[in-house]
């Protein structure tokens, strides 16, 4: 236990490490490197030998013996050095080469076990949760602002400015989403002549928010397939020069999610999770017909457990007979702060729509239920997006099977505004 004369010392390292202290400890820290990196390589006799250098090290700068401890750093290098015939000390790229490398497979790790980050790529959840979002500016004059505002909005609140113009008289013959760096999406569009144009934000962003579609006449397919898909031949006239699409898109927030903790516990009704949709028929079916590339996991809000019935009448949830009591279903039922409540779904649904083991009804009208499966190893979840009116969701496509859960929202990492935690 430190006495207290040594406190001083202890608090003056704390806030400021003496040049040769932090030397001294680089060369432990490197002599510690050495032997346990080449004990395979080493002779016993070589191993005692620096094992009693990095001892001596330790002793000299505890006892903060200036003199010693640069005697000890000489020995304990040298002893390295002559350990073994073609060894040669690490230089500081190579140093910084393995830090890195470190680096990325601990957050691989952490990626693959605990958390990973997705980004939110439509307006299903909001206003808990931001997708991609398109506002469309009509003055024909409008010019982008400046580097240093766009600079700006880019970081708090992740927004970005497009002004699409038309290379060249030809047709529009198709638009695609593209994914870059698997955080950012991008839209694609395609000409007769060759010609590409990639802007940002999604194929609903650019088609239905900055305008594209209004101006040229587009129509769409459950806000997905712009009269777009595989060997169709519909085009769209352009004129070189003709503003197709302008405005800002803000991108979806970048949420963290908690890989760990449903393997330790049962999902909870009223929060937001994320799941896989590899196993959800209609999503796959869909996502085949229109050649797009669907996103492999969606997040909602768990509105449903197994064993519940639910039953929506405008705009409230009733679970089980009783109007939902969690705090986010709540919030959704409040009809305050961008909330809207909840909405039973088109009746076409439950005529089109192949359903799953355990959906007994469709939630197209208010007398409407559904129950959940549970047990059996077929336990079944109900997800809801929070922009209920604007959500594919359980609603259409069925319940989420156990085995397609990840886990549950955990944090908003960017843009900045909405920085926080997810409830």
């Amino acid at each position: 236990m430190s006495n207290a004369a040594e406190i001083p010392l202890l608090v003056r390292d704390y806030f400021w490490k003496p040049k040769w202290k932090k030397e001294a400890l680089g060369t432990l820290k490197g002599g510690q490197k050495f032997l346990n990196y080449k004990r395979d390589l080493l002779e016993q006799d070589r191993v005692d030998e620096i094992s009693s250098r990095i001892k001596d090290l330790k002793e000299v700068i505890r006892k903060r013996d200036q003199d010693g401890v640069k005697e000890a750093c000489k020995q304990l290098q040298g002893t390295c050095e002559h350990s073994l015939k073609s060894y040669r000390p690490p230089d500081a790229l190579a140093d910084n080469l393995e830090v890195f490398f470190v680096a990325i497979a601990v957050a691989l790790g952490i990626r693959a076990y605990y958390v990973q980050p997705f980004r939110i790529p439509t307006g299903s959840m909001q206003p808990t949760l931001n997708g991609i979002i398109g506002n469309s500016i009509e003055d024909p004059n409008w010019k982008k602002p400046n580097i240093v505002k766009q600079g700006f909005e880019k970081l708090t609140e992740g927004r970005t400015y497009v002004k699409a113009i038309a290379p060249a008289d030809t047709e529009i013959v198709d638009v695609r989403e593209k994914r870059w760096f698997w955080f950012f999406t991008k839209t694609d569009v395609f000409f007769a002549n060759g010609q590409k144009i990639r802007l940002n934000g999604s194929p609903n962003a650019v088609i239905n928010g900055l305008g594209m579609g209004k101006k040229l006449n587009f129509y769409s397919n459950d806000g997905e397939n712009y009269g777009f898909v595989a060997g169709g031949n519909r085009r769209f006239p352009v004129k070189k020069g003709q503003v197709l699409a302008q405005g800002w898109v803000d991108t979806g927030d970048l949420v963290l999610v908690d890989k760990f903790s449903y393997h330790f516990r049962t999902p909870k009704r009223g929060e937001v999770f994320v799941f896989e949709t590899r196993g959800i028929e209609r999503i796959v079916s869909e996502a085949r017909m229109n050649d797009q590339n669907r996103g492999s996991h969606y997040i909602k809000r768990l509105v449903g457990v197994p064993g519940d019935s639910l039953q929506v009448q405008a705009p409230s949830l009733f679970i089980n007979g009783k109007l939902a009591s969690e705090p986010g279903m709540k919030r959704v039922m409040s009809l305050e702060d961008g909330y809207q409540g909840y909405f039973n779904a088109p009746e076409i649904v439950s005529r089109t729509q192949k359903r799953p083991q355990g959906y007994r009804t469709a939630l197209n009208t208010p007398t409407s239920k559904i129950e959940l499966a549970k047990g059996n190893g077929k336990d079944q979840y109900f997800a809801m997006g929070d922009n209920s009116a604007n959500s594919s969701d359980s609603r259409y496509w069925g319940p989420v099977d156990e085995y397609l859960l990840v886990g549950p929202g955990l944090f908003t990492l960017w843009p900045i505004e909405n920085f926080g935690f997810i409830r």
